[in-house]
């Protein structure tokens, strides 16, 4: 008896361990699960001798529904009957509980209706087993899960006894399905991690959201082993949905955003919560359904997906029947979530790129340039405007990320680029103090900067970035150094013009004397000695009248000019500095060539300005050299001067640029930038063009257009010389002259020529005296200094013509400055005839001579002026100098 037992524990044991091979070398050659299941059941209903045997699996650890095969012992290696059970809770809940194997009858709750279900099942070609009575239970447990349940029928009492060995075979199956949904978790929990990968990645580069939703999809249909996963973006209003992110078959898009799928996605927009579309209850026919059917869809999954308190789009999922959507659900919300922040992100970016545009256009409206760093350093705003201040495509602008690029950008258009980098990372990196600071830009063109910087703080007074303001105040610093100019030549003005009143003096009486002493006999030595005296005495009286000319400061005033004299003019002030540099100048004037309507001082400036430039560039370049000043006619209406020299010539980069303000290749301190400037500004004024022919190496020719006035000139009349002497009418001898002046050598001087004429002349220093002594005796003629202490002349005139005092109509006014508004606004004012310093003894006599032989009704001045008609401008201007001479002022005489 004990042998039986032995052999059938052998056998039995055999048994067993051949089927736990077959189980194991199922489960290491990755046979499908179906034939592990089979194996099973089959195993359990043969070492079980039981009537039925069904092994059925859950897909999920959630699952309440489980798939599986039923196998009878009627057809035991035939064929199976593959179903699926839904458990009820409380029956779940026992597996989950013990673990452990255990026994169940016919009627007891709650494994009755597990029990039905199995004497229901139909395997092809065999009816239910209705005889069945009870059932053994074997949980599918391993590492702390329960996998599946496995039932082992009777249609008689089940016994125990089989329990133990039917275990272990359910022990086997346990641990190979176990293996292969580790292998699954850890499949798709690479997959998920790869995912969080490379989302994160593609997030922090803003990559665009279409390119991430597409990637996310194509992860979560791998990890669910959906149909179709499917990723839709909220419309503005939240009210529809729209599709674009698909994994899966492309004819699937079109269907989700058709118009009868709408109330399910408001629905999850409405609700914000998972919600599972059942689609067996929807008519075949329908189209759509027929297609999502064909592709064994039975079921959508749709989440919401929300981020920062907004909905920004859902999830769709296509399930078969035997998917569960709540473990589907758990494995992609991660996944979701990062699909919900990049629709985020987009509609960030979106915002963001509105507020951008909105404040772009406010800020291209400003007449300010604009940049805004935050705290990285990086570039977040900048306008239009700074970009062109600072010589920079704004296309370009826009690929420069931060400010190191910017800063590698521009540097080389500074002015001092090591200076200006140096000043710009400190001010950025003091960071929280306002910064002002003035930039000069050299490329393209040159600008003088002012840049105003403030750290930007946020709402806890942090700071966040660092606000920059640019603005052009090329124009300002012109006007304030054409201003400073203006302020020098004023001030200039009144430095020469009492500088000029006080070399007048002894220039009048050196001169004087030097004539006295010619019209004697003298030997020829002495002779010719005075002849030099009276000749650099004269030269130095035009150089003073040309200072005077030249820093008068008058108010621009186009009269006829004579463009010649003005460069022969301006030259003489130049003269000296040029002969010193060993720079010739050689003239080539068109004696023939009309007047013009301009202002005198202005074109005086602009040939000054042209001779300094020529000057400049030969002393840089070798110290010597020639300028040459031409002046001719270009037309029936228009006339030229240019002014060549034959220095080193201007690049072609910098010749577009010299008329621009504050341009100048000069080092600090020679040039400001202005003088060709101010060139370019009056010849455009007076209707004119200036151009300019240059080259490396050949020379530089300033060529100046003018319109003229007329064909004619001033007409020339011979004069006599000075030194010959002119012919002076007779007059009665004996007048009586009163000579008020305040230097004594001049004032001896004119008593000395009046007394060589015959005249009872006589002299007083002090004009208040002179005064008196006009109010106590008569005189004929009385000529009068303008500028005395105590009383000068004009406080005296008004004197005389308060008292009545007819000698008003009979003076002559001398003296050293007649280029001041005061004091022509006197004379002009008055009708007053004037001599002025240093003048010839014709002159003097001259002008006495008219004064004594006019009536009491004609006038002085009438008379003058008849007298100046007859003799031409000779009297004005004597030949072969530019020196004083006697005039009055409604004739438009020179002072």
């Amino acid at each position: 008896m004990s042998s039986i037992r032995g052999i059938r524990f052998w056998q039995e044991n055999s048994r067993e361990v051949s089927l736990a091979e077959s189980l194991a070398r199922a489960a290491t050659t990755n046979a499908p699960v179906e034939s592990l299941l089979v194996l099973t059941a089959r195993s359990l209903l043969e070492q079980g001798q039981a009537d039925r045997a069904a092994v059925w699996l859950r897909s999920e650890k959630e699952a309440v529904t489980l798939a599986g095969c039923v196998v009878d012992a009627r057809s035991m290696h035939k064929t199976e009957s593959w179903e699926r059970l839904e458990l009820a809770p409380s029956a779940l809940n026992d597996l989950l509980a013990d673990r452990e194997p255990f026994l169940i009858r016919q009627g007891e709750a709650p494994w009755a209706a597990v029990l039905e279900h199995l004497k229901e099942s139909k395997p092809p070609g065999l009816k239910p087993a209705s005889g069945i009575r009870s059932a053994i239970v074997l949980p599918l447990a391993c590492a702390g899960e329960v996998w599946g349940v496995a039932l082992v029928a009777y249609a008689a009492e089940a016994s125990r006894e089989s329990l133990e060995c039917l275990h272990a075979i359910t022990a086997h199956l346990a641990v190979a399905v176990c293996q292969r949904q580790q292998a699954v978790r850890a499949q798709r929990l690479n997959l998920q991690l790869s995912a969080f990968t490379e989302v994160e990645r593609s997030l922090a580069a803003e990559e665009p959201a279409e390119v991430i939703l597409e990637r996310l999809a194509e992860f979560m249909r791998g990890i669910s082993g959906a149909d179709f996963v499917a990723v839709g973006r909220c419309s503005g209003s939240r009210s529809g949905v729209s599709f674009n992110a698909l994994a899966g078959a492309g004819e699937i898009l079109p269907l989700l955003n058709e118009a009868v799928l709408a109330p399910i996605w408001r629905e999850v927009i409405k609700g914000r919560r998972a919600i599972v579309e059942n689609l067996h209850a929807v008519p075949d026919e329908i189209p759509w359904r027929k297609l999502l059917s064909r592709r064994g869809v039975a079921q959508i999954l749709v989440l919401p997906l929300e981020a920062g308190g907004e909905m920004h789009g859902v999830l769709s999922v296509g399930l078969g029947t035997d998917q569960s959507p709540a473990a589907v659900r758990q494995n992609l919300e991660p996944l979701a979530a990062l699909a919900a922040r990049a629709l985020g992100d987009e509609a960030l970016r979106m915002q963001r790129k509105e507020v951008d545009a909105e404040l772009a256009a406010v800020l291209d409206s400003m007449e300010s340039g604009i940049v805004v760093f935050d705290a990285q350093g990086r570039l977040r705003l900048s306008n239009a405007r700074f970009a062109h201040l600072l010589g920079v495509d704004p296309l370009r602008l826009r690929q420069l990320a931060d400010f190191e690029q910017l800063l590698g950008e521009v540097r080389q258009r500074f002015r001092d680029p090591r200076v200006a980098e140096r000043r710009w990372r400190e001010i950025i990196a003091r960071g929280t103090e306002a910064a002002w600071d003035e930039l000069e830009i050299l490329l393209p063109g040159r600008l003088v900067l002012e840049r105003h910087g403030r750290p930007v703080l946020g709402a806890d007074g942090q700071r966040i970035g660092w606000l920059e303001l640019y603005r052009d105040i090329t124009g300002e610093r012109m006007i304030q150094s054409k201003l400073l100019q203006t302020e020098k030549m004023a001030a200039l003005g009144q430095l020469v013009s009492g500088i000029a009143h006080e070399l007048n003096n002894p220039l009048t009486g050196i001169m004087g004397y030097a004539q006295l002493l010619l019209s004697r006999s003298l030997d020829a030595q002495p002779a010719e000695e005075a002849r030099r005296i009276f000749e650099e005495a004269e030269r130095a009286g035009r150089i003073v009248k040309n200072l005077l000319l030249f820093a008068s400061g008058k108010k621009p005033e186009r009269k006829p000019v004579d463009l010649n004299e003005i460069i022969e003019r301006t030259l003489a002030l130049r003269s000296y500095e040029l002969k010193v540099q060993n720079i010739a100048v050689v003239l080539e004037l068109d004696r023939e060539l009309p007047l013009a309507l301009a202002d005198a001082h202005q074109l005086q400036q602009v040939v000054l300005n042209l001779l300094v430039n020529a000057e400049q560039a030969l002393q840089q370049c070798r110290g010597s050299g020639r300028i040459t000043v031409r002046t001719r006619r270009v037309s029936a209406g228009r006339m030229a001067l240019e002014v060549s020299d034959d220095g080193p010539g201007i690049p072609p980069e910098i010749a577009s640029r010299i008329f621009d303000p504050f341009f100048t290749t000069k080092p600090v301190g020679v040039g400001t930038g202005l003088g060709l400037s101010i060139v370019y500004g009056i010849v455009q004024e007076h209707g004119g063009e200036v151009t300019v022919q240059t080259g490396p190496g050949r020379g530089t020719d300033f060529v100046i257009e003018l319109p003229t006035l007329g064909p004619q000139r001033i007409p020339e009349k011979p004069a006599d010389h000075p030194l010959t002497g002119a012919r002076v009418p007779a007059s009665a001898r004996g007048r009586k002259i009163l000579v008020i002046e305040d230097e004594p050598t001049v004032a001896q001087l004119v008593v000395d020529v009046l007394s060589e004429e015959g005249h009872q002349a006589e002299a007083l220093l002090d004009s208040v005296e002179a005064l008196a002594r006009i109010q106590r005796q008569s005189y004929d003629l009385v000529i009068c200094d303008l500028r005395m202490p105590r009383l000068d002349g004009r406080d005296l005139h008004l004197a005389l013509v308060r008292n009545g005092n007819s000698v008003q109509n009979r003076m002559i006014f001398i003296t050293g400055d007649t280029l001041t508004p005061h004091t022509l606004e006197f004379l002009e004012g008055n009708s007053l005839p004037y001599l002025a310093k240093p003048f010839l003894v014709e002159e003097l006599k001259r002008a006495v001579e008219h004064g004594l032989n006019q009536g009491p009704k004609q006038g002085l001045k009438q008379g003058l002026n008849q007298e100046l008609d007859r003799v031409g401008p000779s009297l004005l201007l004597p030949a072969g100098r530019t020196g004083p001479y006697l005039t009055s002022p409604q004739r438009g005489g020179k002072g």
